[in-house]
């Protein structure tokens, strides 16, 4: 027993400095990736500090993107040789001396490209490279799967084409008698969608990858937008539709004379559907419910920025280049001329550029329901912003309750000097 109260002190001890150590989330944070007018040199710029130039010397021609821990950062030089660039480390490293055509994307610690040649993979410090399936010279446009287990790629320009990702079980998808144009995954990531045209007719095909069955869901169609409440959503002859997956009825969703359907996006209660007006020759956009009810005009000369997911959709006029928050019918501008809008990886800010007279632009977030703007970045005249990289800011803190810690430890020696 005599022990005892040592013990369960160093226990309670050990709780409530766990505890105390606490996730502090603040608004996100931005780098914005940047290119100066008249040069090839590449810029990283927070807040208002001033850019500071990337090592890439005069090798820099284009910008490709960043992996996703947000340490390597991807360009092409003048040769079309893809380079990384170590954000930690401040180095680049060469991924091969070959002309690399396409980043497909990253896996456990190695870049997959396209070239010429094939796919191939390489170590983000281009230190090993392998191929890992030959292509020919008309095979191209390679993508994963969402499970990163297959590529997908164009062969001989006209067929669908999949291979494993070690570069096994290769298998050709669609017919050589029909053009396929690669048309978004289902929601379940085991199919692709590809509209191809046979006798002057489109149709939407479902290819599953993995037992590459072919399956006509959709004859006579225009456009895909994608899966939507168990089914299909699509436009024909300027009207949108919806299909059940299981059958060919299909039901209409938005159809107004004059009016042609050049894009969609949904929510959880509203379709917003974006439409050229033939008489006036504007995009407007119209809030649609799901079952196809309530269809009405909520702006005039828009076009859609990204999606929000708390259930409002963010949206820019032309020319003027104003940026509008639309939740339901109710439009709110927000002020200063502004575009580029985007949204925070969690979904909780959405991101915009306020433009100044200067030249300079400024980058703000706002919170999802709150109107008060938080600044994020400047961009200076004279730069080209090619990216904005979004920074995690939460960071572990100890509160005073350590203290409390500290202080039971303390009793514990007491206790045992005086007892012992």
């Amino acid at each position: 027993m005599k022990y005892l109260l040592p013990i369960a002190s160093i226990c309670l001890a050990t709780i409530i400095a766990i505890i105390a150590l606490t996730r502090d989330e603040t608004a996100p944070r931005v780098n914005l990736i940047l290119t100066e007018a008249g040069s090839n040199d590449l810029y990283i710029s927070s807040g208002v500090r001033r850019p500071v130039q990337l090592p890439t010397g005069d090798q820099f021609n284009r910008y490709s993107g960043m992996s996703e821990d947000g340490r390597w950062l991807r360009y092409w030089d003048n040769s079309g040789h893809l380079w990384h660039y170590d954000m930690h480390e401040n180095k680049t490293h060469s991924l091969g001396d070959e002309s690399v055509r396409r980043y497909i994307g990253q896996v456990d610690g190695w870049l997959y490209l396209e070239n010429r040649a094939g796919i191939h993979r390489v170590r983000l410090d281009g230190s090993e490279r392998t191929q890992i399936f030959a292509l020919d010279s008309d095979d191209t446009s390679a993508i994963f799967s969402p499970d990163r287990q297959w590529f997908i790629y164009k062969a001989n320009l006209r067929q669908f084409a999949r291979v494993r990702r070690d570069g096994s079980q290769h298998l050709v998808l669609t017919p050589a008698d029909e053009i396929h144009h690669f048309d978004g995954w289902s929601d379940d990531g085991h199919s692709f969608y590809t509209i191809g045209t046979l006798d002057r007719e489109s149709h939407l095909t479902q290819v599953n990858v993995n037992s590459g069955e072919l399956r006509v869901v959709v004859r006579g169609i225009d456009k895909f937008f994608g899966e939507y409440e168990n089914g299909l959503l699509f436009e024909a002859d300027g009207t949108l539709y919806r299909q059940n997956l299981l059958a060919s009825q299909r039901e209409v969703i938005f159809a107004v004379p004059d009016f042609y359907v050049q894009d969609v996006v949904w929510t959880y209660e509203w379709l917003y559907v974006e439409v050229f007006n033939e008489i006036t020759r504007l995009d407007e956009i119209f809030a649609v419910r799901h079952d196809g009810t309530g269809s009405s005009p909520v702006t005039v000369s828009a076009r859609y920025a990204p999606l929000m997911q708390s259930g409002s959709v963010l949206a820019s006029t032309t020319p003027a280049d104003t940026l509008m928050f639309i939740s339901g019918r109710e439009v709110i501008a927000l002020s200063g001329q502004t575009k580029e809008a985007l949204v925070d990886v969690q979904g909780r800010y959405f991101i915009y550029e306020r433009i100044l007279s200067s030249g300079v632009s400024q980058y703000f977030a706002q919170a999802t329901g709150t109107d008060t703007p938080l600044f994020l970045a400047e961009r200076p005249a004279g730069y080209g912003v090619v990216d904005i990289i979004f920074v995690d800011t939460g960071h572990w803190t100890i509160i005073p309750l350590v203290l409390l810690a500290m202080g039971l430890l303390g009793m514990i020696g007491v206790n045992l000097a005086t007892r012992y």
